[in-house]
């Protein structure tokens, strides 16, 4: 008897495709393979007709390798997969706008800076505040603008730090003259 589960695409990114879940009471272990290449992997012990199969949200973390110990350093600042999207976006609009000359990278650098000035968990009103207000005046966003909001959003969720120091210190990318 062999139980067919699907295996869905939650982010809807493209190029992914569903790939079916194994699961075969014949073989006795309970084991699982999501290649379909006969690569199982073992994440239960008991498992009856009629339970539940919970499938976590994966995590990552963007980490620059100093030495080859830093693999298994395992600390703070692990993210969502679904937020590699949200990076992806947030750098192809950064990068537009750098290349288009209505940015400098001084510009972009003064924002990283003194968007860490302050610490957004001891007063997050405060933060808030001085990071709209630090975005409209080195950016020269509008209060309106769209993309003040997602940038804000951006800011107070980790990820415009981590979208800049990847790719501007780690990556070492220039816009416009890469």
């Amino acid at each position: 008897e062999k139980m067919r589960i699907l295996k869905l695409n939650p982010l809807g990114l493209v190029g992914v495709t569903a790939v079916p879940l194994e699961w075969s009471v014949s073989r006795g272990d309970y084991s699982f393979d999501y290649t379909g290449k006969h690569n199982y992997v073992v994440h239960v012990k008991a498992l009856r007709r009629g339970d539940t199969i919970e499938i976590a949200k994966p995590c990552f973390k963007l980490a620059y390798l100093e030495n080859a110990a830093d693999r298994f350093r395992v600390d703070e600042g692990f993210r969502f997969l679904d937020d590699l999207k949200r990076l992806k976006e947030l750098w192809e609009e950064l990068e537009k706008r750098l290349a288009a000359g209505h940015w400098s990278l001084s510009q972009v650098y003064a924002l990283q800076q003194e968007l860490r000035r302050f610490d957004q968990d001891d007063a997050p009103s405060l933060w808030e505040q001085h990071a709209r207000a630090s975005l409209v005046n080195i950016l020269d966003l509008g209060a309106a603008d769209e993309l003040l909001e997602k940038l804000l959003g951006a800011a107070g969720e980790g990820l415009l730090d981590l979208c800049l120091r990847w790719h501007l210190q780690v990556g070492k990318i220039k816009p416009g003259r890469n």
